[in-house]
C-alpha cells in the first residue's frame, strides 16, 4: 500500500505538468537573431569584409512540444551580407550567404544525464574512480551547404539591404569600401 501511494505521489505531479506544458494555449517563444555589429552607429566595410552577419536560433523543443522552460536556444543558422566592391558602372556589388542548420537537438539531448555512470580502473595496490556525465555529444546537427547569391545596387535609388530582423542602410560606396548604418527591422513603439 504505501509504495502504490508513494509511486501515485510521483506519477501525478509529472502527469499534471506533462498535460501544461502539452497545453495549446501557452505560448511557444519565437526564433530569435542576433547580429555582430552595433546598432545605430557608423560603420565601414572594405572589399571583402562583411557588413553584417546575423545569427537565427529557435528554442530548444522539450519532451512536451513546447519551449525550453530556462530559455535555451539552438541554432537554426546565419545570414552573411559582404561587400565585393564595385562595378565599372557604379553600382555596389554585394554577396549574401545564407546558412541554414537542420538539428534533432532537444532539451533532452542537451541536458546532461540525471544518473551519471561512474567507473573504477584497479591496477595493483590502488585504483582510480572517474564519475562520466553523459550530455549533448553534438550529433544530430546537419550543416546545409550554403546559399550564396551575388547582387548589384545602385545606392542612389536603393539605400538598404533588409536582412532578418535588420535593415544595413547603404550610404557611400567607392571602390575601395562603403559606409553604412545597421537599424532594428521593427522598432518597439514606446
Amino acid at each position: 500500500m504505501w509504495l502504490q501511494l508513494s509511486l501515485w505521489n510521483l506519477v501525478l505531479p509529472i502527469a499534471l505538468m506533462a498535460s501544461a506544458f502539452a497545453s495549446p494555449g501557452i505560448a511557444i517563444a519565437k526564433q530569435k537573431t542576433d547580429i555582430n555589429q552595433p546598432i545605430d552607429q557608423e560603420l565601414y566595410a572594405s572589399v571583402g569584409d562583411a557588413l553584417a552577419k546575423v545569427t537565427i536560433k529557435e528554442p530548444l523543443p522539450n519532451a512536451f512540444g513546447g519551449s525550453d522552460i530556462f530559455g535555451r536556444k539552438r541554432e537554426k543558422g546565419f545570414v552573411e551580407i559582404r561587400f565585393m566592391g564595385m562595378t565599372a558602372d557604379g553600382r555596389a556589388v554585394f554577396r549574401r550567404r545564407t546558412v541554414d542548420v537542420i538539428s534533432n537537438e532537444t532539451t533532452m539531448s542537451r541536458s546532461q544525464s540525471l544518473f551519471p555512470r561512474s567507473s573504477i580502473n584497479q591496477s595493483g595496490s590502488g585504483a582510480n574512480a572517474a564519475i562520466i556525465i553523459e550530455g549533448s555529444d553534438g550529433t544530430g546537427i546537419e550543416v546545409l551547404s550554403p546559399d550564396t547569391i551575388e547582387f548589384s545596387l545602385d545606392i542612389e535609388k536603393h539605400k538598404a539591404i533588409t536582412v532578418e530582423d535588420y535593415v544595413i542602410e547603404l550610404q557611400n560606396a567607392d571602390p575601395g569600401g562603403i559606409s553604412f548604418k545597421i537599424k532594428k527591422r521593427y522598432q518597439k513603439s514606446s
